[in-house]
């Protein structure tokens, strides 16, 4: 019996532990199923990303292409061909100058400068365009007066401070004037109060010898 019993635990321990095994690799293989499946829609979501950029790129490229071509074949934007002009810096290196019109931006710039992040200046181009903000400057009615003043000429600013010049005389003597008048007004008064003290005083010399004659009398 003692045998029998023990050969029914050794037996129910085996199973057990079967059981255990079979629930961990179960368990396991569940995990590494969820992970390959999170794995794929993350490569999925990779790929429909990289192709809207791509889509994007190509269609950026398509417009700047446009752009370019309506540029070079017009020449509008710097007016009287100067478009179709290298730029100092290409023609200092000696090669090829392509220009190339960046999304969102009015300023015509060569891939070369593009590159090199540096000013893309065109041969009288930049004269022109000076000119042309600085005349659209001083025409214009919204201009701050800060800005009037800085536009004005030699001649007129030197106009102006010499009118500064003479307002600030003109208040000096208007200033002296006003304190010598003050001061003349001033004078009749005092000399008629030192009169009016003499009189006092000689009123009160009369009275004192009034006063020493009725004493002798007495």
């Amino acid at each position: 019996m003692l045998v029998e019993c023990d050969s029914d635990d050794t037996d129910t321990a085996s199973h057990k532990f079967r059981e255990r095994q079979k629930r961990k690799a179960a368990k396991k293989r569940e995990e590494e199923r969820r992970r390959e499946e999170a794995r794929r829609q993350v490569e999925e979501q990779k790929r429909v990303e990289e192709g809207r950029k791509k889509v994007e790129g190509e269609k950026r490229a398509q417009e700047m292409k446009k752009k370019k071509e309506m540029i070079l074949g017009s020449g509008s934007v710097l007016g009287g061909g100067a478009a179709e002009l290298p730029c100092q810096a290409c023609t200092s290196a000696k090669t090829e100058c392509t220009m190339e019109m960046p999304v969102g931006r009015i300023t015509v710039v060569c891939d070369r400068c593009r590159r090199g992040k540096v000013a893309c200046v065109r041969p009288g181009a930049e004269k022109k365009d000076r000119r042309r903000k600085r005349e659209e400057e001083e025409m214009s009615p919204r201009m701050t007066k800060k800005k009037q003043v800085r536009t004005k000429s030699p001649e007129i600013q030197m106009n102006e401070d010499a009118v500064g010049i003479l307002i600030l005389e003109v208040r000096g003597m208007r200033k002296a004037i006003e304190h010598l008048t003050r001061a003349l007004l001033e004078r009749p008064d005092k000399e008629k109060t030192d009169t009016d003290e003499v009189q006092k005083e000689l009123l009160m010399d009369d009275d004192e010898e009034e006063t020493s004659k009725q004493e002798e009398r007495v």
